[in-house]
C-alpha cells in the first residue's frame, strides 16, 4: 500500500495492483494532511497535518478508520515513528518537537 494526502483526504492505492483508482479513500480531515507513515507490519499508518492533529490509523479494515488522536497548539510540518516503534516524533511550527509512547496492540 502506498497513501496520498492533501486537502481533507486520504487516498490509499494497492501497488500489487494495476487498478490507478484508490483502494481506500477517507475525506474526514479539516486542512492539509503534511506527513504520512506506517508502521513497519503494516497493520497503522501515522498522519500530522494543519489541523494541528497528529492520527494513528487502523489499516487492518478496507475502511479507515482512527484510532488515536494528538492535539497539539499549532500545526504539525512531520510526523515520524521512533525507532523502537512505540513513540511517536513530531516537529511543529511553533518550534517544538513533540515526542508521544504509543500503546499499539
Amino acid at each position: 500500500m502506498i497513501a496520498a494526502a492533501g486537502y481533507q483526504h486520504i487516498r490509499m492505492y494497492d501497488l500489487n495492483s494495476n487498478n490507478p483508482n484508490p483502494v481506500i479513500t477517507y475525506d474526514g480531515v479539516s486542512k492539509n494532511i503534511t506527513s504520512v507513515g506506517f508502521h513497519e507490519d503494516g497493520r497503522w499508518m501515522y498522519t500530522g497535518g494543519e489541523d494541528c492533529m497528529a492520527r494513528i490509523w487502523d489499516l487492518r479494515s478496507r475502511n479507515l478508520q482512527c484510532q488515536r488522536i494528538f492535539q497539539v497548539n499549532a500545526p504539525i510540518n512531520c510526523v515520524c515513528l521512533h525507532p523502537n516503534q512505540v513513540g511517536q516524533t513530531r516537529p511543529s511550527a511553533d518550534m517544538g518537537v513533540r515526542v508521544r509512547g504509543l500503546v499499539i496492540g
